[in-house]
């Protein structure tokens, strides 16, 4: 019996030659990219403390960054771009013996405007702050753009398999699957901070953009 059922697997299978045929495809890279000028200036700013206990770092925290926060409102930057980072607290040690607690708090702070980047940094370092990250040049309208990008890698990594197909003979088919590949990141100013008192004056421009992998499968 078991011999008999093993006999008319084995028909059906040479049967169905597709069993055995694996989907043809065409596998490709699509790109797409748009130059932009950039009209965000972005800038962390941090604070940190040393002491024993969380909820007093916190709020030594809170009043340094004070002083600072209510500087650039002043200067007209909305509270909806001041972004605060979650507050961290880890162990601090000294001589490989734990000493207490240090404590951090971050701001990202969104500049319309590119004159304020220098009264921004200003308010920084009259506030003391600990850390003042470097500045990053963005567009305010990328995710967007970055989407219809993506469309067009699509349409290019299409293209290519087309190309392909024709070239081997074939006929392009559907396609099997689409994967992105990443976004683009906003350029770091190349500035010491420090140094940059003047207005950003020259933004240049900055490049969106978009790449995605994709698979088509191929017919005679």
């Amino acid at each position: 019996m078991k011999k008999a059922t093993l006999m008319a697997l084995g028909a059906m299978l040479l049967a169905s030659p597709a069993v055995f045929a694996a989907e043809r495809y065409i596998a490709v890279n699509g790109q797409a990219s748009a130059a932009v000028t950039p009209d965000e200036v972005v800038l962390t700013v941090a604070f940190s403390d040393n002491g024993q206990e969380a909820d007093q770092l916190l709020a030594n925290i809170r009043q340094q960054a004070l002083p600072f926060l209510d500087a650039i409102q002043k200067l007209g930057i909305a509270k909806a771009d001041i972004q605060g980072s979650r507050f961290e607290v880890y162990p601090r040690y000294e001589d490989s013996k734990n000493v207490g607690l240090t404590a951090k708090q971050s701001y990202r702070i969104t500049m319309h405007e590119f004159a304020l980047y220098p009264k921004v940094l200003t308010a920084a370092v009259t506030a003391k702050a600990d850390n003042i990250g470097q500045a990053q040049l963005a567009y305010s309208k990328q995710p967007e753009l970055y989407k219809k990008l993506l469309a067009k890698a699509v349409k290019d990594a299409k293209e290519k398999a087309t190309i392909l197909a024709h070239a081997g003979g074939s006929q392009l088919g559907k396609v099997i699957n689409i994967e992105e590949q990443g976004s683009n990141r906003s350029p770091v100013i190349a500035m010491k901070v420090m140094a940059a008192r003047a207005p950003i004056q020259t933004p240049g421009q900055i490049e969106v953009d978009a790449a995605v992998q994709a698979r088509f499968s191929i017919k005679d």
